[in-house]
């Protein structure tokens, strides 16, 4: 009964999967799960909408960057989490990695929220309240932007 455990502890030293990278794609994959078994309205909870954010769900705009509808974007979105892990938290540490991960998805639909009810005030029209938004464009830009800083800094 103890070899399995013993065994899968030596995979994961050699492998070496950062806590950070097992949290954050456990979130992307858990969200994606409740997406899809929820595949009704109520599953909208979690994407950003800013008709919703506006009436108290401020939540949106930290889950919806978490949360994708297509199974190919978790696999994308983690495999680039994992990637860029491997460069960034060992320059950056574990904490702030993970800040940098929620400040710019939050930062990300804060944006989305102001261009929208820019244009639903410049233009009335409604469907920018009301459409769902969702997924890690904003953070998956966020992170090549750090990787490219870092880039740039070890050439120098």
């Amino acid at each position: 009964f103890m070899q399995p455990i013993a065994s899968l502890q030596q995979i994961q030293s050699k492998i070496r999967i950062s806590p950070s990278v097992v949290g954050v794609s456990g979130v992307y994959i858990l969200f994606y799960l409740i997406t899809e078994l929820l595949h009704t309205q109520k599953s909208h909870a979690l994407e950003f909408t800013p008709a919703d954010v506006f009436t108290g769900s401020i939540w949106q705009l930290v889950t919806a960057g978490f949360t994708e509808n297509y199974l190919l974007c978790v696999v994308c979105n983690v495999a680039l989490i994992a990637v860029s892990n491997r460069f960034l938290e060992p320059v950056w540490g574990t904490v702030e990695y993970l800040k940098f991960i929620g400040v710019v998805n939050l930062a990300t639909y804060s944006l989305n929220l102001v261009i929208y009810f820019v244009g639903y005030v410049a233009l009335r029209e409604e469907s920018f309240l009301y459409a769902p938004f969702c997924g890690g464009q904003g953070l998956l830009a966020g992170i090549l932007v750090g990787l490219k800083q870092l880039i740039s800094g070890t050439r120098r």
